[in-house]
């Protein structure tokens, strides 16, 4: 089932596959960029704002609960990803 900005019962991340799913695809993309990147610093830079949002996001899970939609749309995989493949083809 998915979620909505205005329903009443949220499910928690125990029981909720989506958010599983999306959190293991955001931990393996993060760590595949992060081995041997072409350019260390500049994969750095690109993803300090992953680094300090997503523990922010972790932690206010249950005070401010997002919708499904607002979690799949997260900028943060094809961000990175489409950032290590472009640097790759230079």
């Amino acid at each position: 089932m998915l979620t909505t900005s205005t329903m009443r019962v949220r499910a928690n991340f125990r029981t909720n596959r989506l958010l599983q799913t999306l959190a293991a695809g955001y931990l393996a993309t993060g760590i595949v960029t992060a081995i041997h990147p072409l350019h260390p610093d500049d994969w750095l830079l690109e993803n300090l704002l992953v680094f300090a949002f997503v523990p922010l996001l972790v932690l206010t899970y249950r005070r401010f609960p997002l919708s499904d939609l607002s979690w799949t749309c997260a900028p943060t995989v094809p961000n990175a990803t489409s950032h290590h493949v472009l640097k790759k083809r230079r």
